[in-house]
């Protein structure tokens, strides 16, 4: 069971820096889950205070997402790790990495991609977002076994927008909001 049963559920996303790939996932899934549910970025290496790329801004407004939950880095420090209802890494380095820092959040961390995949048209049971946020490691846990595999292993991953081709931002930010948007489905509020 995840940490927090009452008030705003916390959901941390994850990568390298806390700059670019977990700031536009916040971006994105901030405004679709609502007020219920704190959503943060955090980074594995992230120096607190450094800015968000320019780079991951123009994915998030293109895909409808809102560049007002966007913050400066933090670290992803065990403490923050544990006390989240739900972790999402960018990669399945980084999930290991959130692992071995935080060996009791590992029950609640997927990819990002991962529980995208796993979540893909299932609606989580619960009354609101932050219920569902909540529940989403319950429902899911059980699937890695019994859902398809992603094609390759790397499927689960988003890529690096920093270290690939010119087109990097703007691919990563496509992987990132197709993945927002199942989970958005899967968690946000009832339409």
């Amino acid at each position: 069971m995840s940490p927090t049963l009452v008030g705003p559920a916390r959901l941390v996303v994850v990568c390298g820096e806390g700059t670019c790939r977990s700031p536009m996932a916040v971006g994105l899934l901030a405004p679709g889950l609502g007020d219920g549910v704190d959503v943060g970025a955090a980074g594995l290496r992230a120096v607190r205070g450094t800015a968000v790329v320019d780079g991951a801004r123009g994915p998030v407004l293109e895909h409808g997402g809102s560049l007002d939950a966007l913050e400066t880095a933090r670290p992803a420090d065990p403490g923050l790790l544990a006390g989240a209802d739900l972790v999402l890494a960018v990669t399945r380095g980084h999930a290991a990495a959130v692992a071995r820092a935080a060996p009791r959040a590992a029950r609640w961390t997927f990819t990002l991609r991962e529980l995208a995949r796993l979540l893909e048209g299932r609606r989580v049971p619960g009354a609101d977002p932050a219920a569902r946020v909540r529940a989403a490691a319950r429902v899911a846990a059980p699937l890695r076994t019994s859902a398809p595999p992603p094609r390759r292993p790397e499927d689960d991953d988003v890529p690096d927008p920093m270290s690939g081709p010119a087109g990097g931002f703007a691919d990563s930010g496509a992987v990132v909001a197709a993945a927002c948007a199942a989970l958005v489905r899967a968690l946000g509020p009832t339409t």
